[in-house]
């Protein structure tokens, strides 16, 4: 009996060992991982257009010809329609993370849900209603898109 007794104290010992090396060997992989890159205004600095875009999960092809210019210096232009007005219009910008905070008199928060040098996506809502931009570079330009 003092052997099955030894024998099973034993057990519990390298269980509890295997245990701790396995919780530890989570812990160290958690911490390597590196944090998600987040976007910097050179990121997308330049002229985009829309070249797919939702609103409420749908196509909204009334936003075809939709185009941001961002500058380096905090500020963009768009025809994007947001304004009582149609025509292009400026607002101040600033990045928080990922998020594109729009200044001016109609604040808008713009998720980057992704970005290369080729393709940005931008996520945002607007009177109630979600959108989705995917914008593609355009020339400088606003009207002569390549």
């Amino acid at each position: 009996m003092e052997k099955h007794s030894f024998a099973t104290q034993k057990l519990e010992k390298i269980r509890e060992k295997a245990f701790y090396c396995l919780y530890s060997l989570v812990l160290l992989i958690a911490s390597c991982t590196e944090p998600a890159p987040q976007p910097s205004v050179e990121d997308f600095t330049g002229s985009w257009k829309v070249s797919a875009a939702k609103r409420n999960n749908r196509p909204a092809l009334t936003l075809d010809g939709t185009y941001f210019n961002f500058s380096p210096n905090g500020t963009f232009e768009s025809n994007l329609p947001i304004y009582e007005q149609q025509e292009a219009w400026q607002a101040s910008f600033q990045l928080d993370k990922d998020t594109l905070i729009q200044g001016g008199s109609k604040s808008i928060k713009y998720l980057v849900k992704s970005w290369s040098d080729s393709l940005l996506v931008l996520e945002f809502t607007t009177r109630g209603i979600p959108f989705e931009l995917q914008l593609i570079p355009a020339s400088p330009d606003s009207t002569t898109f390549e």
